[in-house]
């Protein structure tokens, strides 16, 4: 625990615009899955409901700042935001006024990422630990396929270019784009 209050101090350190994001400080939901939005490709949209009306699109202009969502629940391709926010010292942008303004909307998952620890990380066939698991030996981008629970099913690229899967569990998650959270949380 002292690991991640050091590691959220740190943040707030680089970051000072960040302190002042949420009236509350709160920066990690870890009761939900949680993956970004890289700040090098277009516009988020987000939706109404499962392939339903575009309610909104937020730019995606700033090589500083990135989109970081909590996931309530996913379904055949897209996730259900249960907040979202605009990160580091990026307190200007109308997203972060009310983090719950696009609560139970939806997003496709296709560009949704988590990055995966320095040190490696386990992926398993299953969201549970007894499940059959490869490890990852290395630093990994996952893009977010589908969420149960706290746990995540990632897709990422091996060393021979090939796609793998498998299912992360809450601790080997990280949805920050400039770190790879090398901390460690309770699963």
């Amino acid at each position: 625990m002292k690991r991640v209050q050091l590691s959220i101090l740190l943040l707030l350190a680089i970051s000072p615009g960040y302190a002042q994001l949420l009236s509350s400080d709160q920066i990690d939901f870890l009761d939900f899955v949680e993956c970004y939005y890289p700040n090098d490709i277009g516009p988020l949209v987000i939706y109404q409901g499962i392939n339903g009306k575009a309610i909104d699109t937020l730019e995606n202009d700033s090589k500083r700042c990135y989109y970081k969502m909590a996931i309530q629940t996913s379904k055949e391709g897209w996730l259900q935001i249960e907040n979202l926010l605009r990160i580091p010292d990026c307190d200007q942008n109308h997203v972060n006024e009310d983090i719950y303004q696009y609560k139970n909307s939806w997003v496709k998952s296709d560009a949704f990422l988590i990055n995966l620890p320095e040190g490696g990380a386990y992926l398993f066939m299953e969201p549970n630990k007894a499940s059959p698991y490869i490890r990852v030996e290395k630093f990994a981008r996952g893009s977010v396929v589908e969420v149960k629970g706290v746990w995540a099913k990632v897709r990422i690229t091996d060393e021979n270019n090939q796609p793998i899967e498998g299912w992360l569990k809450r601790s080997d998650q990280c949805a920050f784009p400039f770190t790879t959270c090398n901390w460690i949380i309770e699963d």
